[in-house]
């Protein structure tokens, strides 16, 4: 490990920060040693401001030409998690050809596993960490292994021919453990289960110690906190803030004494001015608030962001322009679309699709969603771009995109030359690798008929979380084999979704989806003070919401869905790949 000549200093237990502050005791060589440390730990956190900060510094220094080796390194890890992914896996590739040493190898596999995982190829990343000798397994190796199983739940544990039939079972005996601290509902929940958990039970992997994040859940001590909901609880947003509220207050009630959260509700409509968000900020301060959660409103974030106290944690619930210059203690929670599009490019991407065919509709969210693929995948991957208008001309825009039009124009000009018919039927392009939809409702019920009307309903089909939103059960019969993103909320029956169900009735699609999101944000406010911690420590944390995996790192909170797919009529959890 880089920084491992630094003799007897502890790194293990000060956070990256706390680090910095001791480079300056240091001489040069043994600070750009430290320096190297604290990169890695930004980035195994997925701090990029901090990760940037140190980058930047070590490249103004003349470094040795381990230490450089290093640094090529961990510049790769950045790229991947920047989302260069190509670059990252030719810079792995360099520092491998320029192995200075043996003994760096486990460096090169912790940092080549890491970025795989961060391109959601969990068990790849698995099968380079478990390919490390016992003796380089160090604490680093188990927050990895950590964040490896955490990642993408429930891990796939085929049994890959270049793992050894220990090391399935030993991966056997962790997950469920991985399973039980993740959807625990409560922090004292998740406490319980690790005072309970002898460390042997993670298997020899972990070698009886637990990764960096257990340690610091087990150890904390949870206090009360006083919670501010910002929701537009009156005017047009109002059945979003109701849907939001209905399942924050329903997980509040099934925690019972378990959860020190207490909450107080503000009205998003009443900001408009200034003064009004003036008033807003004594509110907060008198009313002892400690953490708020809100706006959804995009118009709203950047006034919210400009009247909290510094000392006020915040949860913003839409994506906020500057989110860069958040301070610590305060996320962005991703719920946009444009979010859920890279993934959806990911997942095109690690299929092969080289031409690909995009249905969109007139509305904001599909403008995002096209103008977030575009940026993703790059032009030249298109092949088209349709907008699709109303339902009855479905069939024909499809027919126009897949160039149906031109066949039965040769066709005529055939029959023209011959002077008679021919027995042939016009063909669809057959350049066409996947078809995305980015469309919901009506269009998106007429799209996959039409497309099997024209010869492509072999063509996979790939959509967003929208795609099935409004339709019933039986309508799923026309979108066999799509795929896209799913909560998890809607793929598995919940006692506590049937018991909201009950009490507040059955809501519509957007707003079920908004219960959802309110229920996972008491889970995070439930624990907010420990995600503050684990932000300063450059730690990963994840916690198994119903609105999808939350993973906090750096200033966000991502939600990663379920990548599913129609089969025999219902909806069917896939693996990552």
């Amino acid at each position: 490990m880089p920084g491992a000549q630094l003799g007897t200093m502890d790194t293990e237990h000060l956070t990256p920060r706390e680090l910095e502050s001791r480079l300056a005791s240091l001489a040069e060589r043994d600070a750009n040693q430290l320096r190297l440390v604290i990169l890695r730990r930004y980035l195994l956190g997925e701090d990029l401001r901090g990760a940037e900060r140190m980058r930047a510094s070590l490249n103004a220094r003349g470094l040795d030409a381990i230490p450089h080796w290093h640094l090529g390194l961990l510049t790769s890890e950045w790229m991947a998690i920047s989302g260069q992914f190509s670059e990252a896996l030719q810079g792995i590739a360099r520092a491998r050809d320029a192995l200075p040493s043996p003994e760096l190898a486990p460096e090169l596999q912790l940092s080549h596993a890491h970025s795989l995982i961060v391109m959601g190829e969990a068990q790849d990343a698995m099968r380079l960490l478990l390919a490390i000798g016992t003796d380089a397994r160090t604490q680093a190796f188990r927050d990895l292994l950590w964040k490896a199983l955490t990642s993408a739940p429930p891990v796939s544990l085929e049994t890959p021919v270049d793992i050894s039939a220990e090391h399935v079972a030993s991966l056997e005996r962790v997950r469920p453990v991985v399973q039980s601290l993740l959807s625990a509902p409560t922090l004292a929940a998740q406490q319980r289960l690790l005072q309970d958990l002898d460390p042997s039970a993670l298997g020899p992997l972990f070698d009886g110690q637990l990764p960096s994040t257990l340690k610091l859940i087990k150890g904390w001590r949870a206090g009360p906190l006083r919670v501010a909901l910002l929701l537009p609880l009156s005017g047009p947003l109002s059945p979003v803030g109701d849907a939001f509220l209905e399942g924050f207050v329903a997980a509040w009630y099934a925690a019972g004494a378990d959860s020190q959260v207490s909450f107080l509700l503000y009205d998003t409509n009443e900001l408009h001015s200034d003064s009004d968000y003036s008033r807003f900020t004594s509110k907060l301060i008198g009313d002892r608030v400690e953490l708020v959660v809100g706006p959804v409103s995009r118009a709203k974030l950047a006034s919210v962001q400009r009247a909290l106290p510094a000392e006020v944690g915040w949860i913003a619930l839409n994506q906020l322009e500057e989110h860069q210059h958040l301070a610590g203690g305060q996320f962005v929670m991703e719920l946009s679309t444009e979010e859920e599009l890279r993934d959806l490019a990911w997942q095109i991407r690690s299929q092969g699709a080289e031409r690909v065919l995009v249905f969109h509709q007139s509305s904001g969210w599909s403008d995002r969603a096209l103008s977030t693929l575009e940026e993703e995948l790059g032009e030249d991957k298109f092949i088209g771009k349709v907008q699709l208008s109303r339902p009855a001309t479905v069939t024909e825009e499809v027919g126009l995109s897949l160039l149906i039009d031109r066949s039965e124009a040769r066709i005529r000009a055939i029959e023209r030359l011959l002077l008679g018919d021919v027995e042939t039927h016009a063909r669809r392009r057959e350049d066409v690798d996947a078809v995305v939809s980015l469309v919901d409702g009506d269009l998106s019920t007429a799209l996959q008929p039409a497309l099997r009307y024209h010869g492509a309903g072999k063509v996979p089909l790939y959509g967003t979380s929208r795609m099935l939103r409004g339709l019933r059960a039986t309508d799923y019969v026309n979108f066999e084999g799509a795929r896209f993103f799913e909560l998890p909320w809607n793929l598995a029956d919940s006692v506590l979704r049937n018991r909201i169900d009950t009490q507040f009735g059955t809501a519509s699609p957007a707003s079920e989806n908004f219960r959802a999101i309110g229920l996972d944000c008491f889970r995070l406010a439930d624990r907010f003070n420990l995600v503050r911690e684990t932000q300063q420590a450059a730690l990963i944390d994840s916690l198994q919401g119903v609105a999808g995996l939350l993973r906090v790192s750096g200033n966000r909170i991502h939600r990663d869905l379920v990548w599913s797919q129609v089969r025999s009529g219902g909806i069917h959890a896939l693996s990552a790949k």
